[in-house]
């Protein structure tokens, strides 16, 4: 989603986040908050509203009855 200078391709941003634009309650995250950040901004910059789970991965699995699917 970057072009070659470093910038963000915007129609790209637009072109892989379009299939999220009809969903009201988007959450990002990563490992731990950190790399969310990037697609939240991305998101953002196209008129998607997200929010980001900013401890991520490294939280939950921090509380025992989360579930995690180990496939």
């Amino acid at each position: 989603m970057l072009k070659e200078d470093g910038t963000v391709d915007e129609n790209k941003v637009r072109e892989n986040f379009l299939p999220l634009k009809d969903y009201s309650n988007i959450a990002v995250y990563c490992g731990s908050g950190i790399d969310a950040t990037f697609n939240f901004l991305l998101l953002d910059e196209v008129g998607i509203k997200a929010r980001v789970y900013a401890g991520s991965w490294s939280d939950w699995i921090t509380y025992k009855d989360n579930p995690i699917d180990h496939k």
